[in-house]
């Protein structure tokens, strides 16, 4: 007999659980996706505020779709959405391939990092 007196098979079964969904969720723990998420929020606030208060326009055919059809609310929806989708790829990968799926946010930080440095000098550069 392998149960303890007293011990509750409901309750060893829902750790089993919640320690199986921790283990697949392990790449939130990432810098890199916090950082990740805090570059696309700023990426978001900076393009508002660039395009909205500056007169500037999307440099990227796609988001500039949305902003055309949607405007600001529409660009912050498509980077919303993107943001997703990228968390998502990440999260797939990790099943199978941990470190690829590491790479794939590493990556993320670096284009987004890149996307931020450059809005921010656009904001410092004299009109």
């Amino acid at each position: 007999m392998d149960e303890q007196p007293g011990a509750d098979p409901q309750a060893a079964a829902d750790q089993s659980r919640q320690q199986r969904i921790l283990a697949q969720l392990g790449w939130w723990r990432w810098p890199e996706v916090g950082l990740f998420l805090v570059l696309s929020l700023a990426d978001i606030a900076l393009t508002y505020v660039l395009i909205g208060y500056h007169g500037h326009i999307e440099a990227n055919p796609v988001a500039g779709f949305f902003v055309d059809g949607w405007g600001l609310k529409g660009l912050a929806g498509f980077k919303f959405a993107m943001l997703a989708v990228i968390l998502g790829l990440v999260h797939a990968i990790y099943a199978k391939r941990p470190m690829a799926a590491r790479r794939v946010a590493q990556w993320a930080v670096l284009v987004s990092g890149i996307v931020v440095v450059y809005s921010v000098v656009l904001l410092a550069r004299p009109q």
